[in-house]
């Protein structure tokens, strides 16, 4: 039977699953696709991990939130019986959470996912603890430069001639062309963090990009979950905001995501 007990059970079973999918795709594709695989990890041009989050999302439209029906059942039978000693249990209710919202999950975990790459690219990739949590696997190794990237996908031993034995001319081709776009991506995600950039401006601007994109993020979610509006002017001003992360912070691909 489905009570406040159970639906809490897998509610919080849901959220758990979707963490852990979140998890083990950015994990396995990074970012941007350039640091854990030698390929480049794209689906339609799109980084792997920005497809994956939308992917991976719909697993939350499973939350169920307290129907009016259940409510009012309990409380009737609250007020017609004795009380009685509550038990504890683990799950989580969202009392709020309706058929008219329920996409609000799914957007507020999508949005919270793209803030918090973006984030972990400006702070904490490049500074040395994932490598150092994760000492005895070279997938955690950011790039920092050209010659990372050139040896992610040619090899450490192919440096000097470009070439390994048995290689044919097409499958150096398709190197090549995966070196031109690698380095490119590479060298703009390396100039969006503190630890990978060369100057202190190129983290700043993606840091204002950040804080361009979470006033429209906040006021989507809310809108979504509570059906709360704002005025025309509010919005007049707020929108252009995303405009920066789409000129200036174009180095972290989950914050143009988070901007679109």
């Amino acid at each position: 039977e489905k009570n406040v007990a159970t639906r809490g059970l897998g509610n919080l079973s849901c959220i758990f699953s979707w963490l852990c999918a979140i998890i083990v795709l950015y994990g396995r594709y990074g970012i941007s696709g350039v640091d854990v695989s030698p390929g480049m990890n794209r689906i339609l041009g799109f980084p792997t991990s920005i497809v994956g989050t939308f992917m991976i999302a719909p697993i939350l439209l499973m939350l169920e939130g307290e129907s009016t029906q259940s409510r009012m059942t309990q409380r009737t039978y609250r007020l017609s019986s004795t009380p009685k000693k509550s038990k504890a249990w683990v799950g989580m209710n969202f009392t709020s959470l309706t058929a008219a919202n329920r996409y609000a999950p799914l957007l507020a975990g999508t949005a919270s996912v793209l803030l918090i790459s973006s984030l972990y690219a400006i702070f904490i990739r490049g500074c040395g603890l994932p490598s150092f949590l994760h000492s005895h696997s070279e997938g955690f190794n950011v790039h920092k430069s050209h010659e990372d990237v050139f040896a992610s996908i040619y090899g450490s031993s192919s440096r000097a001639t470009n070439v390994k034995l048995g290689e044919d001319v097409a499958s150096m081709a398709q190197k090549n062309l995966i070196h031109n776009n690698a380095v490119k991506i590479a060298a703009k995600l390396a100039g969006s963090g503190f630890w990978t950039s060369q100057s202190k401006s190129g983290p700043i601007l993606h840091l204002a990009g950040i804080a361009a994109v979470i006033p429209n993020l906040s006021y989507l979610v809310k809108y979504a979950w509570n059906g709360v509006t704002c005025s025309a002017f509010t919005i007049m001003v707020m929108l252009p905001l995303n405009a920066i992360p789409l000129t200036i912070s174009r180095g972290i691909p989950s914050l143009m995501a988070a901007a679109l």
